[in-house]
């Protein structure tokens, strides 16, 4: 994507084209999590099991954080 639009000279057309792609992006990001929050709830996600996801996704989410701040 980077090296598409270092070739163009025109900033209107770059941010059309960069534009797309975060709204291409964010629809198939948004699409994929909708999906699987249809297939959690189909099953019956326990509260426990919801617990669990989102406590990893935290322990996850601090650790990127911490490599952040620390790393660089």
């Amino acid at each position: 994507m980077l090296s598409l639009l270092v070739h163009l000279q025109d900033r209107k057309r770059m941010a059309l084209i960069a534009g797309t792609f975060v709204l291409v992006s964010g629809a198939v990001y948004y699409a994929f999590m909708a999906a699987w929050l249809n297939v959690l709830l189909l099953i019956g996600i326990s509260t426990a099991l919801r617990w669990a996801l989102g406590g990893m996704a935290l322990a996850i989410g601090g650790l990127n954080v911490k490599d952040f701040f620390f790393w660089k």
